[in-house]
């Protein structure tokens, strides 16, 4: 129930912090870092100590190659990153799925909404054609024609979705 607790409230903070400034404060996902490892550990010994620490890292070295292609932030990644390390690996897994379909259908709707639909995807899809012809992310440098898309309540809604579908 704890580590529910932990994860309601850095959520919480995290998703108004990002609404409110576009940026996710570190004191929000580092203390939930902390307080996951300090948790596990102190409810499952070692093996809590390492779900921890994978359910932080791996994020990281997942969402790396979006975040280079600035598809992602750097706060989304901390936050998953504190997710991982109060529930574990597999936790974040499945909620790191559930919040980018989750996002994913919220950007195709504003697009909708905005008549921006083909004018947004085709040159997107070009990029992505581009990018592996040339094995390079640099084609995804010009933020000029992207939308803008506040992921952090999408993860608040993929850790909501896994928490009632473990139930």
């Amino acid at each position: 129930m704890i580590k529910y607790i932990i994860l309601f409230i850095v959520l919480l903070f995290s998703v108004l912090s990002d609404i409110r400034t576009s940026k996710i404060r570190n004191i929000y996902t580092v203390s939930a870092i902390i307080a996951g490892i300090g948790i596990n550990t102190y409810f499952s010994g070692i093996y809590g100590f390492k779900e921890s620490i994978k359910g932080s890292i791996v994020p990281v070295l997942i969402l790396g190659v979006f975040f280079c292609a600035r598809l992602i932030g750097a706060g989304d990644i901390k936050l998953y990153s504190s997710v991982g390390a109060v529930l574990g690996i597999d936790f974040v897994i499945m909620a790191a799925a559930y919040s980018f379909l989750v996002c994913g259908l919220y950007s195709l709707a504003i697009l909708c909404i905005k008549r921006r639909v083909l004018s947004t995807l085709v040159p997107f899809f070009s990029e992505i054609k581009i990018c592996f012809i040339t094995q390079s992310l640099s084609v995804f440098e010009n933020k000029t024609t992207r939308t803008v898309v506040r992921m952090s309540p999408a993860i608040a809604a993929g850790c909501i979705f896994q928490i009632v579908l473990t139930l």
